[in-house]
């Protein structure tokens, strides 16, 4: 029983994290499309991206 419960809290965070990257990259894509189609400039896209990295930090 000592053993179950870190297990199954390992492997809950797993599968967050798994999600989480999963919605990342989905994200991304429809960014990087956004600016393929001509909806967004690059430069747009890049300040997005660096404000999510210092929300993320």
């Amino acid at each position: 029983m000592a053993l179950a419960v870190p297990f199954i809290f390992g492997l809950l965070i797993g599968i967050l994290i798994r999600r989480l990257i999963g919605v990342a990259l989905v994200l991304l894509a429809m960014l990087l499309l956004a600016v393929a189609v001509g909806y967004i400039s690059p430069l747009t896209a890049m300040g997005i991206i660096q404000s999510l990295g210092y929300t993320a930090y």
